[in-house]
């Protein structure tokens, strides 16, 4: 952001029990950006969209908790956002190819620069 903050960095972990109780009875199912990570390592997303789904899940969960108008709200609509210009950008995912009956776009010809989420502006 240009005021140096790094939002994606409120999401690394989820909100501590002690702190935050409730927040385990608001949310039915917590994720945060190191689950994500050690599902990737694990090879848990079958495709692209699931692991699509699972940032938007850990970006709805902070809406759902937190006041609309909030920093981390507004955060997670950006962050949320940069992930789904980035999905554009690559062009369809593989289950949506099959729907829209499309060839596939992806990688095709020169591969294009790929910036993790907490290194883009906001």
């Amino acid at each position: 952001c240009e005021d140096g903050r790094q939002p994606m960095l409120m999401f690394m972990e989820k909100p501590s029990k002690k702190i935050y109780p409730d927040y385990y009875q608001v949310i039915a199912e917590p994720i945060d950006m190191l689950q994500i990570e050690a599902n990737i390592k694990a090879e848990k997303y079958q495709n692209e969209n699931e692991l699509v789904q699972d940032f938007k899940l850990m970006f709805n969960n902070c809406r759902q908790y937190n006041e609309e108008g909030s920093l981390i709200y507004e955060d997670a609509n950006t962050l949320e956002r940069v992930l789904m210009d980035k999905v554009r950008e690559l062009g369809p995912l593989p289950d949506q190819r099959k729907s829209m009956n499309m060839t596939p776009t992806r990688n095709v010809g020169r591969p294009k620069k790929i910036v993790p989420l907490h290194l883009q502006k906001c």
